[in-house]
């Protein structure tokens, strides 16, 4: 069992309306769908000029969803409602598996312990989906420092490359 998994029974879920939020290492996100009034805040999310090399800007993710109508972005929130990251999924049902991507700290934010809170919220928010599946993303193999976070958090690489980056899947609990 990994340290991911054994932490499962430990996070709440908080607030009966709204976004669910979870706590993990005591930092709080929710998932938040983009709204007229949010989007904006979600726009201006912005990784460091260093990891532009590894994703996208937030506005191409957004542009990509509104026309290939694949991937459902969304933001990632405080409790107060500030949002401070971005991310995508998909559902592939030719094997069952949830894809995450684009997943983005602001800069502004980072160093904080929030790409683990980011991760429980998305992995809580994919679970609670009606079709159990697998989690998968993709990442650049010269990327340690994204990679060391998912590997920590129960993600394991499966060998594959797509586009040019490694897959990683955390399996159903």
């Amino acid at each position: 069992m990994t340290r991911a998994q054994s932490n499962l029974g430990k996070r709440r879920q908080i607030g009966a309306r709204g976004p669910t939020l979870y706590v993990m290492a005591g930092q709080i996100l929710a998932v938040v769908e983009l709204t007229a009034d949010n989007v904006e805040d979600v726009l201006a999310v912005a990784p460091s000029s260093e990891q532009l090399r590894h994703v996208n800007p937030v506005a191409w993710y957004v542009a990509r969803s509104a026309y290939q109508q694949v991937w459902h972005p969304v933001g990632l929130a405080t409790a107060d409602g500030e949002v401070v990251g971005f991310a995508e999924w998909t559902y592939d049902d030719s094997d069952g598996t949830y894809n995450l991507g684009g997943i983005v700290i602001d800069h502004r934010h980072q160093g904080r312990g929030l790409g683990r809170a980011a991760l429980d919220a998305l992995v809580a928010h994919l679970r609670g989906r009606p079709v159990p599946g697998d989690i998968a993303l993709t990442v650049h193999a010269d990327n340690e420092r994204a990679r060391g976070l998912y590997e920590r958090y129960g993600f394991t690489a499966t060998g594959e490359v797509m586009e040019g980056e490694l897959v990683m899947v955390l399996g159903r609990s």
